[in-house]
């Protein structure tokens, strides 16, 4: 027990630089997530995710039987992923 108080005494100057850097970098973390908005980014970036997938999945599960059916699935497909790319650049 003395040997953990000697450590976490005031005196202590190392014990004093650690705790100062680990709460200041702390600070600055939980301060950088909460301006930049990460968990609704990463939300958006997983349902733009989901989407698209979701979207190739049912082109290459269920294929059209016509030609111009066909045209209309890849179509779609092409028109969702540019909306996706136009809303979340960074996604592909």
């Amino acid at each position: 027990m003395s040997k953990l108080w000697a450590i976490l005494n005031a005196r202590n100057l190392w014990a004093n630089v650690f705790m100062t850097s680990l709460t200041t970098w702390t600070g600055f973390i939980v301060s950088l997530a909460q301006i930049l908005k990460s968990e609704e980014m990463y939300r958006g970036f997983r349902q733009c995710e989901s989407d698209y997938y979701d979207q190739a999945r049912e082109l290459l599960d269920f294929p059209a039987d016509t030609l111009e059916a066909q045209e209309q699935q890849v179509s779609k497909f092409i028109r969702l992923y540019y909306r996706l790319l136009l809303k979340n650049p960074g996604l592909f």
